[in-house]
C-alpha cells in the first residue's frame, strides 16, 4: 500500500522545459521535498515528488493543484502516486535526492574524478 507521501504531477502546456530544480523551487515554496525525479511517458511532461509526510503532500496537492510553474504555461497537475518512495539514481536536471548529496551527476561520475583503473585514455 502507500502511504501518500508521493504525488505524481502532469506537466501540461509545457513552454519551457522541466527540470528537477524548476519544481524543486515551486514545491519547496509550500512545503519541503526529499526527492524529485521528472520523465517523459506517453509524450506526457510527468514527476514524481518525494515528502517528509503525507500532510505535506496533502498540502501540496492543495496549494499547487492546478497552478502554473510560469504565466498560463507549465500547467500543475497533481494525483497521488501508488509508489511509496521513489529511487533515484543521480543527482542532475532530472532528478534529485536531498537525501544523499553524495550520487553522482550521471551514470559516469563527475567529468575527472573517477578514481582506479579503466576508463582512462592512452593506457
Amino acid at each position: 500500500g502507500t502511504d501518500g507521501s508521493v504525488i505524481l504531477v502532469t506537466i501540461t502546456d509545457v513552454v519551457y522545459e522541466v527540470t528537477s530544480d524548476m519544481l524543486c523551487q515551486v514545491f519547496e515554496m509550500v512545503v519541503p521535498i526529499l526527492k524529485v525525479a521528472t520523465f517523459h511517458k506517453n509524450g506526457k511532461t510527468q514527476a514524481l515528488v518525494k515528502f517528509q509526510t503525507p500532510e505535506d503532500a496533502a498540502k501540496a496537492m492543495e496549494r499547487l493543484q492546478g497552478e502554473h510553474i510560469y504565466t498560463s504555461c507549465n500547467t500543475l497537475h497533481l494525483q497521488y502516486s501508488n509508489l511509496s518512495d521513489i529511487t533515484i539514481k543521480y543527482n542532475n536536471e532530472k532528478s534529485r535526492d536531498f537525501t544523499d548529496p553524495t550520487l553522482p551527476s550521471g551514470p559516469d561520475g563527475p567529468p575527472n574524478a573517477t578514481a582506479g583503473r579503466g576508463g582512462a585514455r592512452g593506457e
